[in-house]
């Protein structure tokens, strides 16, 4: 009876834990519909069933910005659905850089199906809201899709406790032990597949590159789309794994940008420890998603290892909310990173007296929209200076300068620039980035998103973008040449 008691305490303590647990990064109360994240039929999980509630609901909610694309079947005739986030009415011709996050390629980590189905009703939520003009400005000029069941036959079977360890798919390819049965989705990709392992193992990789519906539905979906980045979420350690996987060495496999842009990623998301599987596990991994969605498509793509080591494949039900936060966090980041990441701004003195530079890094994958940028720079008397410059590329900085009397620009003296990118007013509200920055001070290193309506500095920037007598500033683009990184 004692033990009985003791269970019970137990499981109501973990019950109401997260409950006092679930307030977003922005500190308010998540809303109801979370707790089913932490309350489902699978060890806490939500079960397939239960994620498909979920995700009706957010349809019916958020019309305007969802849309549900069937990309494939699985080996047991399941349908394999991306749902996908961005503002519908988008003018034809602007094209919106894309972020694909996938999860539950293996069966037994639900963590990331959680992370999915959080991100999809924060952002359909808070978009709904209007009050955060980072998430209105990212769905009205980006594009997010989200395939939170790679593997449905694999992840239907785990609804049965005895079966909870099954990582692959449900092919018959180990018929004395149904658990060890199956193709590892992770390992029958197209890049440096390796058909090393026999069919019990956990990493057998199917009789060849892309042999099961699964991988060939997310093969399809990219090479008919031109994604930036993709996050492919796995369960556990809390590290980043990248390419190449497949390399038996610790040494730096990639382009001296591209191996920036991934640790750039790494540190704003907060892990330790990131890299390719030998550098961090010590062993290789050939046929994996990342290797051929970089290699072969030129993705950014990479996969958060999530929920501690303690924790396992199923994390305890007091960490699920602490997951799916700094993980939307880590989404929002990416997608954010697939356009213009205004990640860096310095100031110091021109090329003349009363005149100061101006240097902005762009360290996202994309150019921002339109042939110009507007900026507006406070310090350098009663109203901000205005003008007009040429966007800024992909990874690059642009330097210009602006009119500023010898007083504003003694050391130490702050300065608050806003750019405002030129696009058309059917496809999002004017929204700002602004940044503070100090003569022979540190440079700036976060970006804060603004709108028209509260910030002045902004406002002015606003009015120069649909002025044609704003003055166009010279300006010079050069590649960016350091990891320096930046937050949202």
């Amino acid at each position: 009876m004692v033990g009985l008691c003791s269970l019970l305490l137990c499981c109501s303590l973990l019950a109401i834990h997260p409950v006092a647990a679930a307030v977003d990064d922005d500190g308010e109360e998540d809303p109801e519909w979370v707790s089913k994240l932490w309350s489902g039929s699978i060890q806490h999980y939500p079960n397939t069933a239960e994620a498909d509630e979920l995700l009706d609901k957010f349809m019916i909610e958020c019309p305007e910005l969802m849309s549900k694309e069937e990309i494939g079947e699985s080996l047991e005739h399941r349908k394999i659905f991306a749902y996908v986030l961005t503002k519908k009415d988008t003018p034809v011709g602007v094209v919106k850089p894309r972020l694909m996050v996938t999860s539950l390629m293996h069966s037994r980590e639900p963590g990331g199906l959680a992370v999915s189905l959080y991100a999809i009703g924060r952002l359909c939520e808070d978009y709904k809201k209007g009050t955060d003009p980072r998430t209105v400005y990212l769905l009205d000029t980006r594009e997010i899709w989200i395939v939170p069941i790679v593997n449905p036959d694999g992840y239907k079977v785990v609804e049965d406790p005895t079966m909870r360890d099954v990582r692959k798919n449900r092919r018959d390819t180990c018929p004395m032990n149904p658990v060890k049965s199956g193709v590892d989705l992770n390992r029958n990709f197209g890049y440096k597949w390796s058909g090393q392992y026999p069919k019990c193992s956990e990493e057998y990789a199917g009789e060849r590159p892309f042999s099961e519906p699964e991988t060939q539905a997310l093969k399809r979906m990219v090479e008919e789309r031109d994604f930036k980045i993709a996050l492919n979420f796995h369960s556990y350690g809390t590290m980043l794994t990248y390419p190449f996987n497949h390399a038996n060495t610790d040494k730096p496999t990639l382009p001296t940008d591209d191996e920036a842009i991934f640790k750039e990623l790494a540190e704003v998301f907060g892990f330790d420890r990131y890299g390719p599987a030998h550098k961090l596990l010590g062993y290789t991994a050939s046929g994996e998603s990342d290797d051929w969605f970089y290699g072969a498509m030129g993705i950014i793509s990479m996969s958060p290892e999530i929920g501690s080591e303690s924790g396992g494949f199923y994390s305890p039900v007091e960490e699920i909310p602490g997951i799916v936060h700094r993980n939307y966090r880590r989404i929002r980041h990416a997608l954010h990173k697939t356009g213009l990441e205004l990640r860096r701004v310095t100031c110091s003195p021109g090329s003349s007296a009363g005149m100061m530079k101006m240097t902005l890094k762009n360290g996202g994958v994309g150019a921002g929209f339109g042939s110009h940028a507007a900026v507006a720079v406070g310090g350098c008397g009663p109203s901000p200076v205005t003008g007009k410059i040429a966007q800024i590329a992909r990874r690059s900085d642009t330097d210009f300068e602006v009119q500023c009397p010898a007083d504003n620009m003694a050391p130490g003296k702050s300065h608050k620039i806003c750019i405002v990118e030129e696009i058309p007013a059917s496809v999002t509200p004017a929204i700002c980035r602004c940044a503070v920055t100090s003569m022979g001070g540190d440079a700036s290193k976060r970006a804060e998103w603004a709108t028209p309506l509260e910030d002045d500095t902004c406002r002015a920037a606003v009015r120069s973008l649909s002025d044609p007598n704003t003055e166009i500033l010279v300006s010079s683009g050069v590649a960016v040449e350091d990891g320096t990184t930046s937050g949202e």
